[in-house]
């Protein structure tokens, strides 16, 4: 697990409201359940923020707390989204590949985390 005193933007387990939103609305066509655990956590406890950070909602993050194979399914959900956009070059593709670099990067950090036995 990521240490506790990691930055959020550090910490790949650690997910903003934004990035939690546009997942769920990604997520909520082809996979409804796999989209309600993604915005139940987003609806959960924050993670606290420090004491000069903005009292905003819209500035929370959250730790991810989904399994290895339901990470697998977001990013590969994410995946097929981003390349059916027709224009590479419009802003809800420029925010999906990022959306979805950030969900690669938590799957990498899992795989990472398994004993060397248990790797593929």
């Amino acid at each position: 697990m990521p240490e506790q005193n990691e930055q959020p933007q550090q910490d790949p387990y650690v997910f903003s409201r934004g990035s939690l939103t546009l997942t769920y609305d990604q997520l909520r066509k082809s996979k409804p359940a796999l989209a309600l655990i993604v915005r139940n956590i987003a609806n959960g406890a924050a993670i606290e923020k420090n004491s000069g950070q903005a009292d905003n909602k819209h500035s929370d993050h959250f730790r991810i707390t989904l399994d290895s194979f339901q990470v697998r399914e977001v990013v590969e959900t994410l995946a097929e989204n981003a390349k059916a956009q027709p224009d590479e070059k419009t802003g809800i593709s420029i925010m999906l590949k990022a959306l979805l670099e950030d969900w690669l990067a938590l799957a990498k950090r899992m795989l990472e985390e398994l004993p060397p036995d248990q790797r593929p």
